[in-house]
């Protein structure tokens, strides 16, 4: 049997090791007042942010602010958003002359967004734009929190001033892309005695067997039909967008249809990727015809309904790729084997965005190869 042997002197050393360890782990912010009422060090873990605390008093002098270096410039003010990753001290500022401070104006924000000194009588210059990054933009400085006196640069200010910013929350839009609107060169499929490729896909108004009801759904008169595959690496419709701004929360829905009955799809069957990355969505139900067999088949006679995904999404500022990819599966008839493996009908998607979306459709090239009015 192995022995083990304890060594006092090498447990104290290591757990003497484990204790600096963690004592490099948080760092101390210092604030020097300059003359003004003392303010507590604080004892931050290294990454977090400090606590902007209570301004300091100073008799016959406005704080100005929290400034990493003595000289007091606008350049040196401290931001109390940024993580702390060593020691720092904190200088106050002081002045003699006015000041107007700048407040973001809502729960949870920072104490104040920024000051400025201005001469006694003059004007204020008002800092940059302010950018709260959570779907509010930002509607002017106001000389009262509940927004009704809009600050004026033109005038002549005395005594130090407040001022608040006014939010309002940023419209949501819904966009639709078509599904008839993709780049179709190069796919290829199939239905039950075809082949099927690029704009041969496209279906709709040019099927005179379909009912005017199904017709009537589609959002531009057409749509992907044909949308399944025997490939191992899928049938991938794929829609460029672009967005004016980055958003979080996007949502999307799939406008579908079904010819082989009542489908219920999962990402297992088919992938929805933005940006490269694949929705954990909830399974939804296309709604069709209840079939049980391929001698059912009566191709599509229920209208095309919107599906919404149930995951959320981020959309960055500029390109971004949305991606829908149906892959082998068994949604199909288990008496024909050339339908075992099947998808639906894609008319368009939906984004509900609080980023303005556009995109190059290339429908008008596709109508024309397709012989379509």
């Amino acid at each position: 049997m192995k022995k083990v042997i304890a060594v006092p002197g090498l447990v104290l050393v290591l757990a003497f090791t484990a204790l600096t360890a963690c004592a490099e782990q948080s760092y101390t912010v210092t604030f020097q007042s300059n003359g003004g009422t003392e303010i507590a060090t604080q004892l931050v873990e290294a990454g977090g942010v400090a606590s902007e605390p209570k301004e300091p008093e100073r008799d016959g002098f406005e704080f100005s602010g929290w400034y990493t270096q003595e000289e007091f410039g606008e350049e040196y003010l401290y931001d109390f958003t940024e993580p702390v990753t060593e020691n720092i001290t904190l200088y106050a500022g002081w002045t003699s002359d006015p000041v107007a401070t700048f407040y973001w104006n809502y729960d949870g924000a920072p104490e104040f967004y920024s000051k400025v000194i201005f001469k006694d009588g003059g004007r204020i210059v008002a800092p940059a734009d302010p950018d709260r990054g959570d779907g509010y933009s930002f509607d002017g400085w106001y000389a009262d929190e509940d927004c009704t006196v809009m600050f004026d640069p033109a005038a002549n200010y005395s005594g130090s001033r407040s001022f608040y910013a006014k939010w309002t929350k940023q419209p949501v839009a819904t966009y639709t892309f078509e599904a008839e609107g993709c780049d179709l060169s190069g796919l290829s499929s199939f239905g039950y005695s075809v082949n099927v490729n690029e704009t041969d896909m496209i279906q709709g108004k040019n099927v005179a067997s379909m009912p005017d009801a199904v017709k009537n759904s589609l959002s531009n008169g057409y749509f992907i039909g044909y949308f399944q595959t025997k490939n191992e690496y899928g049938l991938t419709l794929k829609f460029p967008i672009d967005a004016d701004k980055a958003s979080t929360g996007n949502r999307i829905s799939l406008r579908l249809g079904t010819e082989y009955g009542t489908l219920t799809i999962s990402p297992e069957e088919m992938d929805v990727k933005v940006n490269g990355t694949a929705l954990d969505y909830e399974p939804i139900t296309v709604i069709g015809e209840n079939l049980t067999s391929v001698t059912q088949y009566k191709g599509y006679t229920v209208p095309f309904n919107d599906y919404t995904l149930s995951s959320t999404f981020d959309l960055k500022a500029g390109e971004n790729l949305i991606e829908l990819t149906i892959k082998v599966n068994d949604l199909g008839f288990a008496d024909e084997p050339m339908l075992s493996s099947v998808g639906p009908g894609v008319d368009c998607i939906k984004v509900r965005s609080e980023s303005a979306l556009t995109w190059e459709s290339m429908w008008e090239d596709n109508k024309l190869s397709a012989g379509l009015e």
